[in-house]
């Protein structure tokens, strides 16, 4: 595993930091950046899934979408918790930095192939402009749309979770 060392800053919609981490990155393209990290907080729930101190979170950051992706492991173990999707505005990379901007929403995909949009009354309480509101749920219909098409936007190397069919 590459050893080098990134800190995550996850921003408000108007700039101002809500917190930040660090990690190890584990890949690099000049659109994306895949990191590694041991879950230190906790226990947090978050639709179904708790996510507890000693889970594994491997994310994927993007320049040139509007949401980025972790799956999260049950500590070291191979079980999958869930993939977690928050919509963003697209993240900004630096040397040893990943910025990115929450718009909120964020989409469940859990192992038995179901789907939860969690967080709606935040992005509603976040006084987005019009145009920022539609990107907001364009976001969400095309991370919906290739994950239904079953696009490689997941990482390579972990477990697929296959959409249930209603």
């Amino acid at each position: 595993m590459n050893e080098k060392q990134i800190t995550v800053r996850k921003l408000h919609p108007d700039g101002h930091l809500a917190f930040s981490y660090g990690m190890s990155l584990l890949h690099e393209s000049p659109t994306r950046r895949d990191i590694f990290g041991i879950f230190q907080v906790g226990p947090h729930r978050q639709g179904r899934v708790v996510f507890e101190p000693g889970d594994h979170f491997y994310e994927a950051y993007f320049t040139d979408r509007p949401y980025n992706i972790y799956a999260v492991h049950k500590g070291d173990s191979p079980e999958m918790k869930c993939w977690y999707f928050n919509i963003s505005g697209p993240a900004e990379f630096g040397a040893d930095v990943i910025i990115w901007t929450d718009y909120a929403l964020d989409l469940i995909l859990y192992p038995d192939g179901c789907l939860e949009l969690l967080d709606q009354d935040e992005l509603a309480s976040l006084g987005l402009d019009w145009p920022q509101y539609c990107q907001v749920w364009q976001a969400v219909k095309d991370l919906l749309l290739a994950l239904k098409s079953e696009a490689p936007l997941l990482m390579p190397g972990l477990p697929e979770i296959t959409l249930r069919s209603s």
